[in-house]
């Protein structure tokens, strides 16, 4: 299977590294605005490099596109794959807008193309191996979980993009979201959620935090801010179930259970490792994700584990929770 890889940035350089891993799918096209990033890449996979998606697109012919460019873009990008005949695998978030989203799904029906999101979380492994246990009640009932994602604020992008308000959503958008589809899939679709949150752009500070309510009396909440200085990236959960409790944190995934003095590691390696340039130590839930979609485009499968109109869905959710943080309301989802 022929891909190309648009963006050559720090996630794109990561997917590369997940492609290496995969032997039914070739990267035979790199496009990036920097010429030197899309060199660098194709070198490694024996590709041919682009400063131009329009000259990829007029020069080579791909099965499928897989786009790591900013938020954006994504779009503009996918919309143009996907009337080229491209499946299209796209990193997060699908859109800024319901209106630019439901676009790109409607041109992948159109093209009769497979388009998946990238939402990595659920393929994680810490935490696909929480939805195995919360889905067969491995520990009992799930009474509470809390999910927390926090770092430094991006500085080191291209063009800074990320910190500019004009073309990032800023932390709900670029780090909050994993979390809040990671519940949507765990867990549905909530009835309501109340938020709060700041956005400092002068300090480059942006925070949301929200509780998810359910019909059930199970307690959600999920928090994810970029703060002023060098602050660690730090991706943490804490599910709290009738039998055990769930700890994960540090890169480290411990499970408690009563009587027991001491916790339990549980052990999730599977032998995939991909180093990143970005804040990331281990990357293989970026394997899985690659994997899955180019599996999906092999048997001509749409992805069930995450569909077009989740994501929709999923971005429906975080306006929601940014309008709550705004003004201070519960709101209906």
């Amino acid at each position: 299977m022929k891909v190309a890889l648009i963006g050559a940035g720090g996630i794109g350089q990561a997917h590369s590294e997940a492609y290496v891993l995969i032997p039914e799918a070739q990267i035979v096209a790199v496009v990036d605005v920097r010429s030197e990033n899309a060199q660098k890449i194709a070198k490694h996979h024996g590709a041919r490099a682009y400063t131009s998606l329009d000259e990829m697109l007029k020069n080579e012919k791909p099965d499928m596109a897989d786009i790591c460019t900013p938020s954006y873009t994504h779009k503009d990008v996918s919309i143009q794959c996907l009337d080229h005949g491209l499946h299209v695998l796209c990193e997060k978030p699908i859109a800024h807008t319901l209106q630019d989203a439901q676009a790109i799904v409607q041109a992948a029906q159109s093209n009769h193309a497979l388009f998946m999101i990238a939402q990595v979380i659920r393929f994680w492994p810490e935490y696909a191996y929480l939805k195995k246990v919360y889905d067969e009640k491995t520990y009992g009932r799930l009474l509470q979980v809390f999910f927390s994602r926090t770092s430094g604020a991006p500085l080191w992008a291209w063009e800074n993009w990320y910190i500019d308000p004009k073309r990032s959503g800023r932390a709900p958008f670029e780090l909050h979201i994993h979390d809040a589809d990671f519940i949507y899939y765990l867990l549905g679709r909530p009835r309501q959620v109340r938020s709060i949150g700041y956005e400092r752009v002068e300090l480059y500070a942006s925070y949301l935090k929200t509780q998810f309510i359910y019909d059930t009396d199970v307690l959600v909440e999920a928090e994810g801010g970029w703060f002023q200085g060098p602050i660690p990236f730090a991706a943490t959960y804490r599910a709290v179930f009738e039998r055990a409790t769930l700890d994960y944190k540090n890169d480290e995934l411990l499970r408690y259970l009563p009587g027991e003095a001491d916790p339990q590691k549980v052990d999730l390696s599977s032998g995939v490792s991909i180093s990143t340039s970005i804040n990331l130590k281990n990357a293989g839930g970026i394997y899985n994700e690659i994997a899955y979609f180019v599996n999906c485009v092999k048997a001509g499968t749409p992805p069930q584990v995450i569909t077009p109109q989740e994501s929709v869905d999923v971005l429906s959710m975080l306006l929601k929770e940014i309008e709550s943080a705004k003004t201070g309301h519960i709101l209906d989802i």
